[in-house]
């Protein structure tokens, strides 16, 4: 039996089903680049099931082969297992960079509600683009999620 509604699925099916999640069901997210610039948000209902997809899933959406995903993953358990316990934070997630790097990078991690009160930097940008920077509270939250459907290709 399957922990995760993405365990046992093709790549292809498995992509689609973090990207289209509703944050405010799912709400533990990340967003991850490739060197071209692409961004894919995604969302968890765990920190716990963040880790594991960043560990088993995440690597092959950006063109890791099996050999060098069998080589890295044990760093990547060891870098995502404190992650577990003590939640996201930049020690891990440059860690994490570190071991994927050439192929992406994780840009932002944290909760929904940390997405919408971010000031600086990736969430920034990403309210900017949702035009929702200049909005506060409940319309904050619906122009977010109202963009991210979109972007899903959900709404």
């Amino acid at each position: 039996m399957a922990m995760y509604g993405w365990e046992g699925k093709k790549f292809q099916q498995v992509a689609e089903i973090t990207v289209k999640r509703d944050p405010r069901r799912f709400n533990q997210g990340c967003t991850t680049a490739g060197s071209d610039g692409t961004e894919v948000i995604q969302w968890f209902r765990s920190v716990a099931e963040l880790t594991q997809y960043l560990t088993r899933m995440e690597p092959m959406r950006w063109g890791m082969k099996l050999g060098d995903l069998i080589a890295v993953k044990p760093r990547l358990v060891d870098v995502l297992t404190p992650v577990d316990v003590i939640g996201c934070n930049d020690k891990a997630l440059a860690a994490y960079n570190s071991c994927v790097h050439p192929f992406f990078q994780i840009v932002w991690w944290g909760t929904f509600e940390q997405l919408l009160e971010a000031d600086a930097t990736w969430p920034a940008t990403l309210l900017a683009r949702a035009k929702a920077s200049a909005l506060t509270g409940e319309e904050r939250r619906e122009r977010l999620i109202a963009y991210l459907q979109t972007r899903s290709g959900v709404g």
